[in-house]
């Protein structure tokens, strides 16, 4: 799966700041082409790896020989270098009269939309004068395709099984409206997920010169499962993206947590790893009213389990931290369930669920 990203370059010499834009390509490995008529430098965006690499132009404009003196950039994520050799502190690059020579700037690619500026700090020097010189690059990057929102959902006991509909936005970057245009399809890990609809919001939008966005509005159809916890974990769904024809779509992910609403949480399993037979092993486990309601605990008298033993406050909280200590009597693997009872009239029992791994004690005896 790729996240390429797309970047529009603001690009600054070493005068004034310049309103010049450099659209680089969408895998960012090729010298940017159609440049805007008024810029005249030979300016490039490249990628190699999760590199950037920015060459901006610089100009000696004195009538004279000077020396560029290497003072620091602006951050020590980044480097600055002419030809191939990285600029060290005090490393000087001789400019005759009117020369221009490329400086290369190199930066780790951006993985968010956001907007960088880097900066390379020189001296000008010519004899015993000293000149400040500041070489900066600006840096827009676009996600190709995006999920601007996450599913965060409790269902009530009551809605098991029933289906229900949740909504995404996808945004979707790129040079080609037609490209962007394509509808996209949903990758989803679970089963009861499942795409009910794509709509687009109206047509492309041009957001920087040759940069286009198309949002779309995927509806999802859930059906949650009868067996869903309230410790369900969450999961990750992608939004499909086409891409150029004979190119690997784009994947926007997104993450998604559904979980059965009780007004009792608790965590509905609880593993206790490997344990020698007869070796005792406590856990510790949160059982607290959703809402901050007092609640009293207990263990429910149809337990039938010898193999966990359970300790609780006698009196009503908010919250119970509960001792839950597991001795196995057999070797083999633990299943067990173990139902506590309380006072709260909507959940008036539940149950955890302890699995682990019994071993022998000691180890069998071997015959000479």
């Amino acid at each position: 799966m790729r996240n390429w990203l797309l970047g529009i370059l603001l690009l600054a010499g070493c005068h004034s700041p310049s309103n010049d834009v450099v659209v680089s390509h969408s895998d960012g490995g090729r010298q940017a082409t159609e440049l805007p008529p008024k810029l005249t430098s030979e300016l490039k965006a490249e990628r190699s790896s999760d590199r950037l690499s920015l060459a901006v132009p610089v100009r000696n404009d004195s009538d004279k020989a000077r020396d560029l003196v290497f003072r620091q950039t602006g951050c020590s994520c980044y480097t600055a270098k002419f030809g191939d050799e990285l600029l060290k502190y005090d490393d000087r690059t001789t400019f005759q009269p009117n020369e221009e020579k490329l400086l290369t700037v190199l930066a780790e690619i951006g993985t968010v939309e956001r907007s960088s500026q880097y900066e390379v700090w020189f001296n000008w020097e010519e004899g015993e004068n000293r000149t400040e010189q500041v070489v900066s690059a600006s840096v827009q990057t676009f996600e190709d395709a995006r999920v601007t929102s996450q599913i965060i959902t409790k269902v009530p006991p009551e809605q098991l099984g029933q289906r229900f509909t949740r909504i995404i936005e996808v945004s979707r970057i790129g040079r080609d409206p037609k490209v962007i245009q394509q509808t996209p399809s949903l990758d989803s890990p679970v089963d009861y997920m499942t795409l009910d609809g794509v709509e687009p919001q109206g047509d492309p939008q041009e957001i920087a010169p040759g940069i286009w966005r198309q949002m779309w509005t995927l509806t999802l159809a859930i059906v949650p499962p009868k067996d869903l916890s309230s410790d369900q974990p969450a999961f990750v769904l992608s939004a499909v993206c086409p891409a150029k024809e004979g190119e690997i779509p784009f994947f926007a992910k997104c993450q998604a947590l559904i979980q059965l609403e009780t007004p009792i949480q608790f965590p509905s399993h609880v593993a206790v790893g490997t344990i020698p037979v007869g070796i005792a092993r406590t856990r510790r486990v949160l059982i607290r009213s959703a809402s901050g309601t007092p609640f009293s605990l207990g263990p429910s008298p149809d337990n039938k389990t010898e193999t966990i033993q359970v300790v609780t406050e006698n009196e009503r909280r908010a919250e119970h931290w509960v001792e839950l200590t597991v001795t196995p009597n057999q070797v083999g693997p633990l299943n067990e369930k173990f139902v506590f009872e309380t006072d709260n009239r909507l959940m008036p029992q539940f149950e955890i669920r302890v699995t682990g791994t019994a071993i022998a004690s000691e180890p069998a005896a071997t015959e000479n």
